[in-house]
């Protein structure tokens, strides 16, 4: 299965500009998928509070490219 969407940011998100607006919208991506596939296979709607908000999604972004950056360096 495959999907495709149209993202458009703004807010706190937008203001960090294109270079994490891919990280970002994946990751949202990625909890809409979840979400889906729960549902899918339970019957029940999602709680749609319960997810991280935009702040907490930037924040995992910013922490994974940190991780990759200093795994990169190490290994030279």
């Amino acid at each position: 299965m495959s999907a495709d969407a149209t993202l458009y940011l703004s807010g706190r998100i937008a203001l960090f500009g294109r270079a994490l607006a891919g990280d970002v919208s994946r990751r949202m991506f990625e909890q809409f998928a979840s979400a889906v596939d729960v549902a899918a296979r339970t019957g029940l709607l999602p709680d749609v509070t319960a997810g991280p908000g935009p702040v907490r999604i930037l924040l995992s972004v910013v922490l994974a490219r940190c991780r990759r950056f200093f795994l990169r360096r190490r290994r030279r």
